[in-house]
């Protein structure tokens, strides 16, 4: 036996076995083998833990040497950025990907949030759980964002990203990140892991000269109002301020306001923000982007805010006043948002372009992911839940609302006659399945009339809005 951090593996394979691996398919056996002893081995511990690791015990090659396969699973050091960014420039860029990596090219990846697969030393597989805050029915809670998932494509096919996705959720539940969000690259391939699809946003181009009636209202300005345009890279305190301080945060809404400040000025660098201010106080923002000018001009809002309607006519004023050398701008706005009430005269056809990544979401932490959510009327439900994955979750729980809250605490009856999956009680905090559609995924079995009308009340479907992709 060998003790190891949690953070990693190692898995001896014998010379002989790779020797005689002589053709594909056997090679693919040695792989898959090989991925399922290190998947169940992999699992995160709290700092300071350690785990014991079996190791097979290495055969002599026939010149007596012997020969051993390390595998390892971790987050990477300062001296791995520029291989973790290679890994991932190969897998999500065109062209020949020769460019020298640059300081800038790294600044982004924060080594907490970067975990990689090694094979003898070597970087094959990638992720990234990113640090993020999210409204949940207008209540903030700490999520973990899955992104940059890349795997080599001679290592694909071999469980490296099963394994990536494992330690991913030890992180969360060692960092207190409740829930999990991710845009997928196919969504079947991240439902295995009980996430559920909720929607993306909508797109829409509209010409300016439809939205000119706000004009009135900004020439000339009045005093009282003010327009403050700067560089997005210079304002985040600012907007992330005005943002979590809205009156009704947008359900789903993620934010990132403990990343550093490279990663938001990477993620900025191109872009604007208009501040909309009453008396000093900013009634109203929007990050926006400019390209081309006169005819081919175009202006592309990627977030808008707003605490009240006065302040939405002052913003969209200031847009049109881009009209001359601007004809058209592009807002991202969310599902079912009737933005043909804000224009005037569109007679021009506009377009609208639905996001096709829709944002895939997941519970971590049961109770804390419950905590707080509002209820509208007072009840309790007992049921148990199933969690493949994240097994700290699966067990007996009573759903009790009381003086306008949620909270779920565990319970010790084990008889329950609701039993639910993760996927449903994912569904059910995210808004995005209405009840029928749940039990009729088999995500939620038992219910009967009262404690389906209770589900309803407390979990109303709902459409996210999260405008920033990560």
């Amino acid at each position: 036996m060998r003790v190891r951090s949690p953070e990693r593996i190692t898995v001896t394979v014998p010379e002989t076995m790779l020797a005689e691996a002589s053709t594909v398919k056997l090679r693919c056996e040695l792989s898959r083998t090989l991925s399922r002893t290190a998947k169940s081995f992999v699992s995160l511990l709290p700092k300071g833990e350690s785990q014991n690791l079996c190791k097979k015990s290495p055969e002599r090659s026939r010149r007596g040497r012997l020969r051993t396969t390390d595998m390892e699973i971790r987050k990477i050091t300062l001296d791995e950025k520029v291989e973790f960014r290679t890994l991932l420039k190969y897998c999500f860029t065109s062209g020949s990907n020769d460019d020298a990596i640059t300081a800038s090219d790294v600044s982004w990846i924060t080594l907490d949030e970067a975990f990689a697969v090694f094979i003898d030393g070597t970087i094959v597989s990638a992720l990234r759980n990113i640090n993020f805050k999210q409204s949940i029915r207008g209540v903030l809670k700490d999520m973990g964002g899955i992104a940059s998932v890349a795997t080599a494509p001679e290592y694909r096919r071999q469980g490296h990203i099963k394994a990536l996705m494992k330690a991913a959720f030890g992180d969360m539940k060692h960092k207190g990140q409740v829930v999990s969000a991710l845009h997928p690259f196919k969504e079947s391939f991240y439902a295995a892991y009980g996430y559920v699809t909720t929607n993306a946003w909508i797109d829409v181009k509209i010409p300016s000269h439809s939205i000119a009636h706000y004009l009135d209202g900004v020439r000339p300005l009045d005093s009282h109002w003010q327009f403050e345009r700067v560089k997005a890279i210079d304002v985040k305190a600012e907007v992330l301020s005005f943002v979590t301080q809205l009156s009704t945060m947008p359900h789903g809404l993620v934010i990132d306001p403990e990343r550093p400040d490279e990663v938001w000025q990477n993620h900025h660098r191109n872009s604007r923000v208009i501040f909309v201010k009453k008396t000093g106080k900013t009634q109203a923002i929007a990050k926006y982007t400019k390209k081309g000018q006169l005819e081919t001009g175009e202006i592309v809002i990627r977030e808008m805010y707003w605490q009240n309607l006065e302040a939405r006519d002052k913003l969209f004023g200031f847009f049109a006043l881009h009209q001359d050398n601007c004809p058209y701008i592009w807002m991202r706005v969310p599902f079912g948002t009737n933005f043909r009430s804000w224009l005037r005269d569109a007679m021009t056809p506009f377009e609208t372009k639905i996001y096709y990544r829709p944002m895939m979401v997941r519970v971590i932490d049961v109770e804390k992911a419950v905590e707080s959510l509002p209820a509208v009327v007072d009840g309790e439900i007992s049921f148990a839940l199933q969690d493949n994955y994240c097994n700290w979750n699966t067990g007996d729980y009573q759903l009790i609302a009381q003086s306008g809250q949620l909270k779920a605490v565990r319970a010790k009856d084990s008889s329950r006659k609701i039993i639910m999956k993760i996927e449903g009680l994912s569904a059910l905090v995210y808004g995005a399945l209405s009840i029928p559609e749940i039990v009729h995924r088999g995500w939620l079995t038992g219910l009967d009339e009262k404690t389906t009308e209770l589900l309803e009340h407390w979990f109303p479907t709902t459409l996210v809005y999260n405008p920033y992709y990560f």
